[in-house]
């Protein structure tokens, strides 16, 4: 009854997510209908368009074609940027790799222009795995490690998770996968941190075909679910078919490996697999096969939906092996001729060896051993491609590269640091003895007001009253310099004649001063003559 009620639950709420999504969709229509040509148009547009790619990824690509085309009429670079981005996505989905990255390379320009780093860093991981999808690692490589080296500028947490995440897949691919691993738990832990249910979610997923790729099974699935579990929450449609496929293909994988040799897995120590497995896995190994086409059929509806190519000639391929493994050799090579030829037609070189090495192994089944020497032959050429001892010291020297000029960024800002620490000492030295210097001044000159009352002679007091003002225009030099400098350019002549300007504004008082004084002198000493010649 608790299923039965859960079950009734989640319906009611996915009818009510599609209500809500259809009205979304009616409102952008309406407001694209009564607009002018603004930009509220094109923000409708942009986002009718990301509205429906989960749905009919053929009109969003017309409404993002609408809102490109009147965004340049009327110079609108947000509108364009986001328009040239659901553009690249509809080539990415399709399959049109280098009709994406055009458009990728369109937006990344006007971001590059308008200083915009986190724009920047944002399309280089797209573009970065675009490169990764065509097997052009090393690419793929520079353009992660250029989108990270620019946020770890910005300290943008999120976004070092997603090139952590992008630079695991490329070594991933290159099945180097202790260092997969390593940037795979590098995204994941900051993404845990974060909260980032999308990231944790991918992390998972990339983590579990880690596991499957070192035959480690159980674990595999342990993350793959935890990764479905995620998505589902999200809602994510694309996200969930790459998991629905990651599930099933670990499954066919464990179901190969058991099935091959129970006698070398008990030599070689790995007789645990099957315990691990769920109970009914373990009592009868060929159920693994009917879970493994259940979930590769799943993924294959949503795929269908999406029109995603890329993600097809993957599941093609997968639905073909687990045919093979069941001994049906001609609806397995029906499987991987679709995967072969959809894989070819996009240029995903990943898909495509691994079509071709099982169309070699479905023909060599069926006795056609010339057309499993040809496809073996294909399987061999596309896996030089996309691996070759040159590539691998290539991403290598990239990810030194990219440490160098972690060490050379983190080595300025610590020069940069100390020398604000030494600029901030100098300040405060300098205040000190401005203060220092000023008090000085300040303390002469009361006295020499107060030296009218004593009997010095006037010679004295014009020297002090000329001192005390040669002082004060030093002082008031020295101290205005720094913004003299800054205002004339560091000019002579402009300096010069602000100086002297200066010095007439300071002439007259130094007269004032030294008239008032001479006069307090001279009275004082009348006075005292007075009094004297007043004695009996």
């Amino acid at each position: 009854m608790q299923q039965l009620a859960r079950r009734g639950i989640f319906l009611i709420m996915a009818c009510l997510s599609l209500t809500i999504a259809n009205a979304q969709i009616d409102s952008l229509k309406t407001v694209i209908e009564t607009a002018g040509q603004d930009t509220a148009k094109v923000q409708a547009l942009n986002l009718l368009a990301g509205k429906l790619f989960g749905s009919n990824h053929e009109e969003a690509f017309k409404y993002a074609q609408q809102a490109v085309k009147l965004a340049e009429s009327i110079a609108y670079t947000k509108g364009q940027t986001n328009g040239y981005d659901k553009l690249a996505r509809y080539y990415w989905m399709t399959g049109d790799f280098p009709k994406a990255t055009e458009y990728l390379n369109k937006k990344l320009k006007i971001f590059q222009s308008q200083g915009d780093k986190y724009g920047i860093a944002n399309t280089y991981d797209k573009i970065g795995i675009i490169n990764a999808i065509r097997a052009f690692y090393p690419e793929a490589l520079e353009y992660h490690f250029k989108s990270l080296s620019i946020q770890e500028e910005l300290d943008d947490r999120r976004g070092m998770a997603s090139s952590y995440n992008n630079i695991g897949i490329v070594y991933d691919f290159q099945s180097s996968y202790s260092k997969a691993l390593e940037y795979y738990f590098k995204s994941l832990e900051i993404d845990e941190e974060l909260g980032n249910r999308h990231g944790m979610a991918d992390g998972y997923n990339n983590i579990g075909i880690i596991y499957e790729n070192q035959s480690d099974y159980p674990r595999a699935l342990e993350y793959h679910f935890k990764a479905l579990e995620l998505k589902g929450q999200i809602g994510d449609k694309k996200s969930i078919s790459i998991s629905y496929t990651n599930v099933g293909s670990v499954y066919a994988a464990c179901y190969a490996y058991v099935n091959q040799d129970r006698q070398d897995q008990v030599a070689t120590g790995n007789d645990g697999i099957l315990e691990q497995m769920p109970g009914w896995a373990a009592e009868n190994p060929a159920r693994m096969l009917d879970t493994a086409m259940y979930y590769q059929q799943k993924a294959l509806e949503v795929l269908n939906v999406l029109g995603d190519k890329y993600g097809m000639a993957l599941n093609f391929s997968l639905i073909a092996s687990i045919h093979y493994e069941q001994g049906k050799y001609q609806d397995a090579l029906n499987y991987y001729e679709k995967s072969a030829l959809l894989a070819d037609s996009i240029g995903a070189v990943q898909p495509a060896s691994d079509a071709h090495k099982g169309l070699s192994g479905a023909y060599e089944q069926t006795g056609q051993y010339e057309k499993s020497l040809e496809h073996y032959m294909l399987y061999t050429s596309l896996k030089d491609s996309t691996f070759n001892e040159e590539k691998s010291k290539d991403l290598g020297k990239l990810e030194a590269r990219h440490e160098m000029q972690k060490a050379e960024a983190e080595r300025k800002r610590l020069e940069i640091e100390q020398s604000g620490l030494e600029s901030a000492r100098i300040d405060r030295r300098n205040l000190l003895q401005y203060s220092g210097i000023l008090i000085f001044i300040v303390a002469f000159f009361i006295t020499l007001l107060f030296s009218g009352r004593l009997n010095i002679p006037v010679r004295l007091a014009e020297g002090g009253i000329f001192f005390t003002f040669l002082l004060v225009f030093e002082f008031l030099l020295v101290l205005t310099d720094p913004y003299l400098e800054q205002y004339t350019g560091g000019e002579p002549a402009y300096k010069l004649i602000i100086n002297a300007g200066l010095a007439g504004l300071i002439f007259p008082l130094h007269s004032i001063a030294e008239t008032r004084l001479k006069r307090r002198l001279f009275k004082n000493k009348r006075r005292k003559v007075e009094e004297k010649t007043a004695l009996p």
